[in-house]
């Protein structure tokens, strides 16, 4: 299966740090063959990945940010079960979301974003509460159920070698294509399917003027361009890594 993208750019607007090599102004077509990629698991071998190789990949970014969601190019890695799928979404309780949610209420309390809460401490927690409440129901349907209900893999199967561009526009197509279980290609539904619920369970707690279609359908695609952030940073962060602290 081949994916191309076109003239391709990250606006992130996420809870994610960023990272985004310059590219040419001009429009840049990228082929992404899936099948050809040598970490896509074969679906003939693939086995069940034991508890004990998944916590030896625990890692993560700038020392704070959780990665346990990135295998390797040289890692051979085979089908997650369910529980292994719902333990990814333990990343969500780290510093980094407890931090980054804090300048997100903070921001929409000075912006007067979700007016409905008011102002004053109250209504900085119930927009703390909100904004948490919004990450953990993406985390948990993106990462874990639907991928166990669907049989797909939460993961990022990290490229690592090729053009920048290239690079690039497989991070941004992993939101679009996913791997089933099987190694297989597919659809990626745990993502579109995910973001929506996430989006409507919304509805029962965010102002009432915020109950909107509109709103309803910006908050999917700000979920799902957060995750495709989340990917790019997951590609290049090694590369950035290796240059700024000089590690191999």
């Amino acid at each position: 299966m081949c994916v191309t993208l076109a003239g391709l750019s990250l606006a992130q607007s996420s809870p994610t740090a960023s990272l985004s090599p310059t590219l040419s102004p001009e429009p840049v077509a990228v082929q992404v063959d899936w099948d050809a990629l040598p970490q896509n698991p074969d679906p003939a071998t693939s086995k069940p990945v034991s508890d004990e190789q998944a916590e030896k990949r625990s890692k993560r970014m700038f020392g704070i940010v959780a990665n346990n969601k990135t295998v390797e190019p040289e890692e051979r890695s085979g089908a997650l079960t369910a529980g292994q799928k719902f333990k990814l979404s333990q990343d969500y309780f780290g510093p980094f979301t407890l931090m980054f949610v804090a300048l997100s209420a903070g921001y929409d309390q000075a912006t007067d974003a979700k007016s409905g809460y008011g102002q004053g401490w109250e209504g900085y927690g119930k927009r703390y509460g909100a904004d948490f409440a919004s990450g953990l129901t993406h985390t948990l349907f993106v990462t874990s159920a639907f991928p166990a209900l669907l049989h797909q893999d939460p993961r990022y199967f990290r490229r690592g070698q090729g053009s920048t561009s290239g690079r690039l526009g497989y991070a941004l197509s992993t939101v679009i294509v996913t791997r089933q279980d099987s190694g297989r290609s597919a659809f990626n539904a745990s993502e579109v399917l995910g973001s929506t619920v996430s989006s409507g369970i919304a509805h029962f707690y965010y102002p009432e003027a915020d109950r909107t279609a509109s709103g309803f359908v910006i908050r999917i695609g700000l979920q799902i361009a957060a995750e495709a952030g989340f990917n790019v940073m997951r590609e290049f962060y090694p590369d950035l890594s290796r240059k700024l602290f000089h590690r191999k």
